[in-house]
């Protein structure tokens, strides 16, 4: 039982405060990006006012607290009060709370807009569903300067099952990920070759890509991210060769999506799953970096 413990449900409160600085800032760039349409998506004078939402739902069984909110000027109060959550937890003042108050918030940003979502809108909201059940304000925060200084002890590291539902779910967005992947384009290796030539969401490096490259490169891509994939399910859950096979995964995880977030805009896809990836630095790591 101890081995299980150890290998899959303990964590460095480090960690816990790395994941938490990441996920905020990664929050409050969701919501800038947000504010730049506010008024065509949110307001009431905009394309998707809460009279029309209200008699036609997109997710009738869905829930927003924006959808009470009626106001042009109440919209923009509600957007400054999403911003003082997520800085919450930023700096980890109350962090508990404010883990709490991003689910619910993050949640109603996208089912306010809900045909606007995309992936990776839904792995952020299952991330910080379950990172909620996690203590993240450990390390790295307001709340744990105060801790120190009342002499109340600090928990560390921290034993949890959410630890074990966090990296099970990283695990199995990849291992599903892969297994799709199944199709002509896959098969052949020509999938990001394709990706390339999708207009609407094509970067400029995408664009040089396909204007300067062989095709073999755009293939070994391809080829590279199946095995990518297949591998990190293994790296990630493996309790065999830590704290090497979270390393390797880390390391693929960020190579992988900063590679797909090169040629194509997904939206925050890319960087929401190496927001999963925080949670796979260990002891060791740290360690290290001291």
């Amino acid at each position: 039982m101890s081995f299980f413990r150890d290998r899959f449900l303990t964590i460095d409160i480090r960690t816990l405060g790395l994941a938490r600085i990441y996920i905020a800032l990664l929050l409050l760039w969701d919501l800038a990006r947000r504010s730049l349409e506010i008024s065509v998506w949110y307001y009431e004078t905009g394309l998707l006012p809460n009279a029309m939402l209200a008699e036609r739902p997109l997710r009738p069984w869905a829930y927003s607290f924006l959808s009470y909110v009626s106001t042009d000027a109440g919209v923009q109060i509600a957007f400054v009060m999403i911003a003082i959550v997520y800085l919450a937890l930023l700096f980890g003042v109350f962090t508990r709370v404010a883990q709490v108050l991003a689910a619910v918030c993050i949640i109603s940003l996208q089912v306010r807009v809900d045909f606007l979502s995309n992936g990776g809108d839904f792995v952020l909201c299952s991330l910080m569903v379950w990172s909620a059940f996690l203590p993240l304000g450990s390390a790295f925060s307001v709340d744990a300067w105060r801790k120190k200084h009342s002499g109340a002890p600090i928990e560390s590291p921290v034993v949890s099952w959410a630890v074990l539902v966090v990296t099970m779910q990283l695990a199995i967005i990849y291992f599903f990920n892969a297994v799709h992947k199944n199709g002509e384009t896959w098969v052949d290796g020509s999938a990001v070759y394709w990706l390339a030539y999708q207009e609407r969401i094509v970067t400029w490096f995408g664009l040089w890509m396909r204007e300067t490259l062989p095709f073999w490169v755009f293939q070994a891509m391809t080829y590279g991210s199946l095995v990518l994939e297949y591998l990190l399910p293994i790296l990630i859950l493996s309790p065999w060769g830590r704290p090497w096979t979270r390393r390797a995964a880390i390391l693929s995880i960020w190579a992988l999506h900063l590679g797909i977030a090169a040629v194509a805009n997904v939206g925050s896809f890319s960087f929401v799953m190496i927001a999963y990836s925080m949670f796979l630095v260990s002891t060791e790591d740290w360690e290290w970096l001291r």
